[in-house]
């Protein structure tokens, strides 16, 4: 079942690589590969999770440390949209982000 840390780290590092990489054709095929690994990852989770049953499992242990980051974090991801939103003048985004938040 580490399904789902691959599909939460691994668009991550394929945006590192995307922004690092110039060309835009090797860009579109780089986007393109990993979008095929991500649908195939998600098809086999999806056949590995109806083969056991359909029941949830536990990924994570609850710890308020944990919580109280991750909250910390998305309210400053939150501020950063919302300044980035008045900047470019796109006020109906930051209405959404801060309600979204």
């Amino acid at each position: 079942m580490n399904l789902i840390p691959f599909l939460i780290c691994f668009p991550f590092v394929v945006a590192i690589f995307m922004y690092l990489i110039r060309n835009n054709k090797i860009r579109n095929g780089v986007a393109y590969a990993s979008l095929v690994v991500i649908m195939a990852t998600v098809v086999w989770l999806l056949v590995d999770f109806i083969s056991h049953g359909a029941q949830g499992t536990p990924i994570l242990i609850e710890n308020e440390l944990t919580e109280l980051v991750i909250l910390i974090a998305e309210v400053g991801l939150m501020f950063l949209v919302v300044y980035q939103c008045f900047v470019h003048r796109k006020y109906l985004i930051s209405l959404l982000s801060i309600v979204q938040t």
